[in-house]
């Protein structure tokens, strides 16, 4: 995975959304990215917030972050 313009807690929880994805078949949620990254709910918004605007996530129809997915086509 090629990260090098994210700290390593914003690597560390694109991995684990991209991990989570491929496992289960679905976005995780906040609060899942939370609890394996040992970081509060509202430190998980604020990297997704970065992950999308460096292009690493991409934002879906509607509000709710199970409409996020993995952009960047190296990353999946």
């Amino acid at each position: 995975m090629i990260t090098t313009n994210l700290t390593k807690k914003q690597a560390e929880v694109l991995t684990l959304f991209s991990r989570h994805q491929k496992e289960t078949g679905r976005t995780p949620t906040v609060r899942e990215l939370a609890a394996v990254a040992f970081t509060s709910e509202s430190s998980v918004h604020r990297m997704l917030k970065v992950l999308v605007k460096k292009g690493y996530l991409k934002k879906g129809s509607g509000q709710s972050w199970f409409n996020y997915e993995i952009h960047k086509e190296s990353l999946r």
